[in-house]
């Protein structure tokens, strides 16, 4: 394989995701109190630009092995990426390990030296 290969997220998967948060998070500003309906409303806002944030991902493959990447500002808003701690919970697999063909790989994610 020769030079870097990209794969972003499928539109479709994509489109359900936010048609999902869309039909579950638009009706509560309707149900909120009339005096707190703009805050829900700007924390609607802002869920929507992470969840976009976080769809955007991509998936990048070359000779020396696979990474996950997303942009700048999600890569600084997670501290776990910033602190090199990955024991907390929810921080995903430790290990992956894949084989295709007459490939295979070990994927094992290490804190970064900061």
């Amino acid at each position: 394989m020769t030079g870097i290969e990209r794969f972003g997220l499928s539109p479709l998967i994509r489109f359900t995701l936010l048609s999902l948060y869309g039909a579950l998070v638009l009706p509560l500003p309707l149900l909120a109190p009339a005096e707190s309906r703009w805050l829900m409303v700007a924390g609607l806002l802002l869920g929507l630009v992470l969840v976009i944030g976080l769809l955007s991902e991509r998936v990048e493959t070359d000779a020396e092995g696979i990474q996950v990447r997303y942009p700048a500002w999600i890569d600084r808003a997670d501290d776990r990426r910033r602190t090199g701690d990955f024991s907390g919970a929810g921080s995903g697999l430790d290990q992956f390990a894949g084989i295709q063909a007459d490939q295979s790989w070990l994927i094992s994610r290490k804190p970064l030296q900061c």
